[in-house]
């Protein structure tokens, strides 16, 4: 909750995305709970793909891809996918090969 305010609120005409990034490397590294981090990670994609930073959600959202889970990874790896295709110049070969990485996960997860 407190990342979203602070999200919202502009310093000097630009919002702050630093302290998700923050939060989520607290859930990785002091508390290791994967599963809020992606929850972090994919508000916080949502957040930037609303003002069109695909570019920064689309790297967050690899960062947040691991070996743990199959399906979550594929999820991930789709999401990024079409922050590549949505652009203002979409960039096809990145989309097309993250498609192809998020349906090898998806065979993978057995789904």
């Amino acid at each position: 909750m407190c990342g979203g305010i602070v999200f919202i609120k502009m310093v000097n005409g630009v919002r702050n995305h630093t302290f998700f990034i923050a939060v989520i490397a607290c859930f990785l590294l002091l508390y290791r709970n994967m599963v809020l981090a992606e929850r972090c990670a994919l508000l916080s994609a949502e957040i930037l793909k609303s003002q069109g930073k695909y570019s920064e959600a689309a790297t967050l959202l690899i960062k947040m891809t691991s070996e743990d889970s199959d399906l979550r990874s594929a999820l991930l790896l789709e999401q990024a996918a079409h922050c590549f295709i949505n652009m203002r110049n979409p960039m096809v070969r990145k989309f097309a090969f993250h498609m192809i990485l998020a349906g090898h996960r998806f065979s993978k997860a057995e789904q």
